[in-house]
């Protein structure tokens, strides 16, 4: 499996559970929805994109995140507010 596919499968699987989270229920995820998130993700810098995927899929503190891409907790704060 490539890392996009790999990308993508996490991606479907965080959509499902926040979809299930909010609604009780699953829902089918619409393929237009993932592209679209996909492209907004290959906007951003390979620094920002790491740290937002950290926290949404992987569920990592901030000072987690820190110590495993070399930043400061209030550099990932940041990079999050952006």
């Amino acid at each position: 499996m490539t890392p996009r596919e790999r990308s993508r499968l996490a991606l479907e699987r965080s959509l499902r559970g926040s979809a299930a989270a909010t609604s009780g229920a699953a829902h089918p995820i619409d393929p237009a929805e993932i592209t679209r998130i996909e492209a907004a993700l290959l906007r951003l810098s390979s620094t920002e994109r790491a740290v937002l995927l950290a926290v949404r899929l992987e569920h990592c503190s901030y000072a987690e995140i820190a110590a495993r891409i070399g930043l400061s907790v209030a550099e990932v704060e940041l990079l999050l507010a952006t």
